[in-house]
């Protein structure tokens, strides 16, 4: 009998990850930490590898 307990997501690509920040909407306000769209968007192809790294590990103990 299948559980409930869990769900599956597969691994991020780093060219995902990047589509993702690079699709983020420039008018946005930055977070409390800010960190806005543009930002993101000048250093996406520096923080991408472990941005992607961070999430793919988050998924893959379940630790947020």
């Amino acid at each position: 009998m299948p559980t409930r307990d869990f769900i599956f997501c597969s691994p991020e690509t780093d060219t995902e990850i990047f589509l993702i920040i690079n699709r983020l909407i420039n008018k946005k306000s930055p977070e409390p930490d800010n960190i806005g769209p543009r930002l993101l968007k000048e250093i996406a192809a520096k923080i991408v590898d472990p941005l992607s790294y961070l999430f793919n590990l988050s998924l893959l103990t379940g630790i947020v």
